[in-house]
């Protein structure tokens, strides 16, 4: 069977869930073990990103993260002798530095009485 062992962000410290700045390079890295290889799938929200098959490990690089690259990262391994794949999630979370307001400009409108 195929087991994905390490599902990590290759240059971002981490505990349970990722938190990168906005315009960083990202670098996910999803490795598994199995005999024979595995074919490994690397998605977000059930979109597929990047597939390898008969791999022991797969690599995915965002080069500069934007608000939309925020989600659940999935890594997922399968061989011949899985019924079932095995998954690994992983939040990521992209922190955007605030953007200073533009000014808004208003019309006055004036009720007169008559």
């Amino acid at each position: 069977e195929a087991e994905v062992t390490n599902f990590t962000i290759l240059n971002v410290y981490h505990l349970e869930s990722f938190e990168v700045n906005e315009n960083t390079l990202v670098i996910l890295y999803c490795q598994a073990e199995s005999n024979p290889l595995s074919n490994i799938v690397l998605s977000k929200q059930s979109q597929n990103l990047k597939i390898a098959n008969s791999t022991s490990d797969l690599e995915f690089t965002i080069s500069k993260s934007v608000c939309e690259d925020e989600g659940t990262y999935q890594c997922t391994a399968q061989n011949t002798h899985n019924t079932k794949a095995h998954v690994r999630c992983s939040p990521c979370i992209v922190i955007v530095p605030k953007r200073p307001e533009r000014h808004k400009r208003y019309r006055s409108a004036c009720i007169t009485n008559s």
